[in-house]
Parts: structure tokens; sequence; C-alpha cells
């Protein structure tokens, strides 16, 4: 199968394993490609591409870094894609990067029959994600619903040292990720392309202190 990096694994409600993942070319955005595991456990998951759920190019310039489940106050639980935008984040001036102010983007997923999409939403509600209008992201070349969706790459089959990665790391990182979107309390409607200063940098340490046991156990 085609590399790829940046990925995300999580379990839907109804016993499901996804992995949202990104295509490999440096620094530069990339397509997403989400990843459902058809097969009876991780020992053989048999991985289906279904493609690209944000429908654009790059991907709303993110890669991704964490899925998240969320419990709003009225309503199903419901997962947030969490992902770094590493080199076009705007500064106060108005232009973008440098790779040292790097930034996050948080966006709903929304699951409908067999397809995964997400939309991009300048602005949505924790409490009410689906309701908030999408809008067209600058950043985006095409765009199409779930059946317009770009493929990119075969499904993967088989297990792997990345997958067994991922499930590590997953672990390592489910707590901080479940506390950073706790500290939201009741923020009504938030910008989802911006840095949450506090939140992002108790969220970066933890990553990185879950990635560095990771690598030690390796070693």
């Amino acid at each position: 199968h085609d590399v790829f990096e940046g990925m995300a694994l999580f379990r839907h409600s109804n016993g499901t394993l996804y992995m949202i993942s990104s295509h490999l070319t440096g620094w530069n955005p990339n397509p997403l490609i989400v990843y459902r595991a058809d097969g009876p456990s991780l020992d053989d998951p048999r991985w289906v591409d279904l493609g690209n759920p944000t429908g654009c190019g790059p991907s709303f310039n993110s890669q991704p870094t964490y899925v998240v489940e969320y419990t709003p106050v009225h309503g199903a639980p419901y997962f947030v894609y969490m992902a770094d935008d590493w080199i076009y984040c705007p500064n106060g001036d108005g232009t973008q990067g440098p790779l040292i102010n790097a930034c996050y983007v948080w966006l709903p997923i929304e699951f409908a029959g067999d397809s995964v999409r997400i939309d991009w939403r300048p602005q949505w509600d924790l409490d009410d994600p689906f309701s908030s209008p999408v809008a067209h992201h600058p950043s985006c070349t095409w765009r199409g619903g779930s059946s317009g969706r770009q493929h990119h790459g075969r499904a993967a089959q088989g297990p792997g040292e990345v997958v067994d990665a991922v499930v590590r790391a997953h672990a390592a990182q489910t707590q901080a990720a479940e506390e950073a979107l706790s500290l939201l309390g009741s923020p009504g409607s938030v910008g989802v392309d911006g840095a949450f200063s506090d939140i992002a940098e108790r969220y970066a340490q933890s990553i990185a202190d879950g990635l560095k046991q990771l690598y030690t156990e390796d070693l």
C-alpha cells in the first residue's frame, strides 16, 4: 500500500475500527485517507480505503493528530477530528507561517451509511456541531459529496508495525485529548482554525511524553 503518516485510530460505537491518515510529501498538506477495518481483529484488519473525507485536495491544510469522542449536553456522542496545520497558520499581520507558528484544526466527523465526511466549518458549537454552516476552504481546488470524493491508494491488507504503533500511541494520548475537550466547558461557538494556547501546550506536551515513552520502550 502507499506510504502515509499522521495516523489516528478510533472505534465507532458500532464496534468498527477506523483510521484517518495522510499521504506523505514532506511538509506540504496532503489528501487525507479514511480506512475502515472490515476484518475480525487487528491481527487481520482488512483495511478498506474510503477515500478523502474532506473532499479537499490539501484537506484544509491539516494532518491528523488524534480523533476523540465528545458527548454534548444534549444529543448523541460524536467524534472530533484533531489535526495540525504545520505551515499555513495566520500571523497577526495577515501573513502565514512559519513552522514555529503551527496551529490546530478541530472539526466534527459525520457518518452517513458507509461514508465518512469532514466538512470545513469556520466556527462550530461543541454541543450542536452539525448545525453550523459548511464553507469552502480557500486551499481547496476540488470538492464534492461523499460519492465524488477522491480515493487515493489501495486498501491496506494484513497486520503491520504501523498499526501496532498507532494502537500503542493511541492509549498514550487518550487522557490528554479528553481533558483538552473537557476544559472547554460550554464555550458556545468556537473557532477551530486557531491556537487554544493553554490547552494546546498541555496537549502537545502530553503527546511528546507519550511518544517519548513509546520510542523508549521500542529501544
